[in-house]
């Protein structure tokens, strides 16, 4: 497993359930490592403990040092994809965007990226647009039409896993979730999704 997958560069910070955690009794750079456990969100994992069995406890308090590898890519795949040509000025837009109302991992960039082809899909919300840019910008919907905030993250200004978000769930049909909005506080029924927004509908 220490060669499977693609290595996590964000840590347990961007992890998605599913992905793995590989710990080491040594420095993470010796190879070799000694223990594994499967992310299952919220900083817990899912592992088998001498003393315990198979149980569920926080990546922290093993305290070894770790790496995340993603075998799987999402948690659901083969979704529609947007096979818009963009140009690279619409392109920073959706990204600076993405990075606006949850720039803080890859699960929230993946999240929202997510709730704008949800849309696209949706014959509710389908009015709005038929791809994610036009999603992204339709009036009153996300930040672009709101405030300017998202203005900082243009030219490219986004962290790396904000444009791996945004092409996964483009171009491979990956998606973390099926909701259609988001808020920044929680409501009956709505899930947390990275690190801040609440998804629902």
């Amino acid at each position: 497993m220490e060669d499977d997958g693609t290595l996590v560069e964000g840590g347990l910070s961007d992890a998605l359930p599913g992905d793995i955690i590989l710990f080491y009794t040594g420095s993470v750079h010796s190879g070799g490592s000694s223990h594994v456990g499967i992310y299952a969100g919220n900083g817990m994992m899912v592992h088998n403990s001498v003393s315990r069995g198979v149980c569920m406890s926080s990546v922290a308090s093993d305290g070894r040092p770790y790496v995340v590898r993603r075998i799987i890519t999402g948690t659901t795949s083969g979704n529609s994809t947007d096979n818009t040509v963009y140009t690279q000025a619409q392109m920073e837009t959706i990204w600076a965007i993405v990075c606006q109302e949850d720039g803080g991992s890859y699960a929230g960039a993946l999240a929202v990226i997510s709730t704008a082809m949800n849309r696209v899909d949706s014959a509710q919300w389908s009015y709005l647009g038929s791809n994610a840019y036009a999603q992204l910008t339709a009036p009153g919907q996300f930040c672009y039409s709101i405030d300017t905030y998202w203005q900082r993250y243009l030219n490219g200004n986004v962290p790396d896993y904000v444009k791996q978000a945004v092409s996964d769930c483009l171009e491979n049909g990956i998606r973390n979730h099926s909701y259609t909005s988001f808020r920044s506080y929680y409501t009956e029924g709505s899930v947390q999704i990275g690190g801040g927004n609440y998804y629902f509908g």
